[in-house]
């Protein structure tokens, strides 16, 4: 990519101007979130093998997994042509009114979040085909999502889900739909095999820390003259953190 003068965006790639829309969604989330300090729009996201992650200018592929995210900007809705959507191993606790104006969405990967609730009107993103929301702490899910009757994969295991809406059936029954690991003790005719339930009739839902350390992946990359390293520890105190050539030599 480029800077350009002539596009709206400022930016150039592959001989189209960027998406200014699709720029300034990528642009709010960096200013939301401090694990991505420093980091370029254009630089975001994890390219699918052999694939851009724009088309003509479109953002339509984009991997945030294992970026510590904690915050998604209001209009993260505006991303049109967005079909492919990984936000793995994060820490989103909340979903945008917006998310839900995703016309072109396919697939979305929301594995290992702090999800407690959904959007109400998850059921318009209608052109969905899979949708992965496991690990996280649902509760319930909107009446809406039988409404997405281009769903393929549905996956909602280990969450903390005790109940199902009456329109759950209504999606399409070559879908396939994982819901072990939940608090269901009810039966549905449209999922013969609902896997293993738990009892937590009294279980309270917390927010769940790890009582580890986590080291995020240097963002952009290492090799950079200028780079952003980001951990997370259990608790308050003072960290020392040392940096090691590939020969294994101490920087200073």
């Amino acid at each position: 990519y480029q800077n350009c003068g002539e596009c709206e965006s400022g930016i150039l790639m592959d001989g189209y101007c960027n998406n200014k829309i699709d720029v300034d969604v990528l642009w709010n989330l960096i200013e939301l979130n401090d694990t991505l300090y420093g980091a370029h729009p254009m630089e975001l996201g994890t390219t699918f093998t052999g694939i851009s992650n724009w088309n003509v200018g479109n953002l339509e592929y984009l991997d945030m997994s294992d970026h510590g995210i904690s915050f998604l900007p209001d209009n993260w809705g505006d991303l049109d042509y967005i079909k492919e959507l990984n936000l793995k191993n994060n820490s989103i606790e909340n979903l945008p009114d917006s998310f839900t104006h995703m016309d072109s969405l396919l697939i979305l990967k929301l594995h290992n979040n702090m999800l407690s609730s959904l959007p109400e009107y998850i059921g318009n993103l209608e052109y969905l085909e899979e949708l992965f929301l496991p690990g996280n702490q649902l509760t319930s899910i909107p009446e809406s999502m039988g409404e997405l009757q281009n769903l393929k994969k549905l996956n909602l295991q280990k969450n903390f889900i005790t109940t199902l809406p009456v329109t759950f059936c209504n999606l399409p029954e070559e879908c396939t739909i994982k819901i072990g690991d939940n608090c269901i003790a009810e039966s549905y005719d449209c999922i013969p095999d609902p896997g293993d339930q738990n009892e937590c009739a009294s279980m309270n839902v917390v927010n769940y820390q790890p009582a580890d350390y986590q080291l995020f992946t240097p963002f952009p990359n290492p090799f950079n003259s200028v780079t952003s390293i980001t951990f997370f520890i259990p608790k308050p105190g003072f960290t020392s953190l040392e940096l090691l050539d590939l020969n294994g030599k101490l920087l200073k």
